[in-house]
């Protein structure tokens, strides 16, 4: 029967193992093997004697990762790629294929986790005035348009589109939609 408290400890000083080049990916699972080997043994020793323990461990010479060039790191938000130094908002499975490796293989062999395949950049939600669907939606109501009317309708009275609407609006400290009034009158609407 497998202790999995000991299986657990062997994987994390596996993966410490690998973090810090000491063993190849391609080897975790023999040194996770033979660290809980060792583990287990430690602790069926009925009596354990200190004194007989070397104070120097003898050298067992691991399969060493291969040096990179490039350090997977959080750069500016984005995540560099180990393999070839570029940066992204996220490294995915597409990528990691371009390298011949799959994104699990690229997690283990660098000891890392879902979180640390995303990058840290923060996206910004537009809301009201600022949001282009919501200068849209006044429009559509405003002038009784469909969805698929207004931006022809905005780029009619010269308008690039409804950003540039927007934009213009802003330098010239007005709303879009009273902007877009100077150049297109209100058509009246019917009373009920």
């Amino acid at each position: 029967m497998i202790d999995k408290k000991l299986l657990s400890e062997a994987k994390d000083i596996a993966k410490d193992q690998m973090r810090h080049g000491k063993i190849h990916y391609s080897d975790f699972e023999k040194a996770t093997k033979a660290i809980y080997d060792d583990l287990l043994q430690m602790e069926n020793m009925a009596s354990f004697d200190v004194s007989s323990i070397e104070t120097e461990a003898p050298q067992v010479a691991l399969p060493v990762a291969p040096a990179s060039k490039f350090k997977h790191e959080k750069v500016a938000g984005k995540v560099r790629c180990a393999e070839c130094g570029n940066t992204f908002k996220s490294l995915s499975a597409n990528h990691l294929n371009s390298h011949g490796i799959t994104r699990e293989e690229y997690m283990v062999k660098y000891a890392l986790t879902d979180k640390d395949m995303q990058g840290d950049i923060e996206r910004k939600v537009k809301t009201g005035d600022d949001n282009a669907l919501t200068i849209m939606s006044y429009i559509m109501k405003e002038y009784d348009l469909k969805r698929a009317e207004a931006k022809p309708f905005v780029q009619q009275y010269g308008f690039g589109d409804i950003k540039g609407l927007m934009a213009q609006a802003k330098e010239k400290n007005v709303s879009a939609l009273d902007l877009l009034k100077e150049k297109a009158p209100t058509p009246k609407k019917n009373e009920k």
